[in-house]
């Protein structure tokens, strides 16, 4: 099973697919379904995680075609991140 990372922007998103042979593929792309579709292509479904931003409802939703899991952590339920306290 393939592992993907999305880091979601608005002009561009940074993919990481961690195939199941050990393979690395780092590329960046326009953030557009189309895009999307051509990397992933005929890849195999895979586990994929997206960064949380504004964008990232519509590409989840065009990317459940290849996914087995996915999942969208928040930018304050990363251990090495803590959410800001009022002064």
């Amino acid at each position: 099973m393939d592992h993907i990372g999305i880091d979601v922007h608005e002009k561009e998103s940074q993919i990481w697919i961690l195939a199941e042979g050990g393979e690395l593929l780092d590329q960046r792309i326009r953030t557009e379904a189309d895009r999307f579709a051509t990397v992933l292509g005929a890849r195999p479904r895979g586990r994929i995680v997206l960064e949380t931003s504004t964008d990232s409802e519509w590409v989840a939703r065009c990317l459940r075609p290849w996914a087995t899991k996915s999942s969208w952590p928040t930018p304050t339920s990363r251990p090495c991140t803590r959410p800001a306290r009022g002064r």
